[in-house]
């Protein structure tokens, strides 16, 4: 428990590194990972990772972000992120559990503002893959993404969902 005026949070440091001997040649990989999340009184959830790894004398990035969620502004709730983000494809959720969306990742922005019955998110960056034989890097695609997301609900089970995206090479 905190007093008012003070901020509660955590963080989390691992350094990491393994190695890939025997019939080829030597491959090492170290790194550090550090994540964190701090709750700042009258703004809202500040939370980051950053995360880097040098393999075989290449520097990589792994998920990297900044974001500030539940941030309260004209009435509507924000989330903004800069850095790495993910997204599913689908704009609700998808009951069926037999059916395997996979989601999209980017290194940009993204800001989503929600209220009782409309979430709508924009998203701007560039598309990221991932790349590792053990630790998992973030190597970007060449590919641009802009959109935006908008869910809606109407009445108490029925949600809709639209998104409108470009991508460019």
């Amino acid at each position: 428990p905190t007093r008012f005026g003070e901020t509660s949070g955590n963080a989390e440091i691992a350094l990491q590194g393994y190695y890939l001997g025997g019939s080829q040649s030597l491959s090492t990989t170290t790194g550090v990972s550090l994540h964190f999340s701090d709750f700042l009184p009258g703004v809202g959830l500040l939370g980051g990772s950053l995360e880097s790894y040098g393999a075989d004398g290449r520097f990589r990035l792994g998920d990297n972000f900044l974001s500030l969620s539940g941030v309260v502004l004209g009435g509507r709730h924000w989330n903004f992120t800069g850095g790495d983000f993910h997204m599913l494809p689908s704009t609700v959720d998808v009951p069926f559990t037999n059916i395997i969306n996979t989601e999209f990742s980017a290194r940009g922005f993204e800001a989503q503002t929600t209220s009782k019955t409309r979430t709508i998110t924009l998203f701007w960056g560039q598309i990221t893959l991932l790349e590792g034989p053990r630790i998992p890097f973030r190597v970007t695609s060449g590919q641009q993404i802009l959109g935006a997301t908008l869910q809606q609900k109407l009445g108490e089970r029925l949600t809709i969902g639209a998104r409108v995206m470009h991508i460019a090479t």
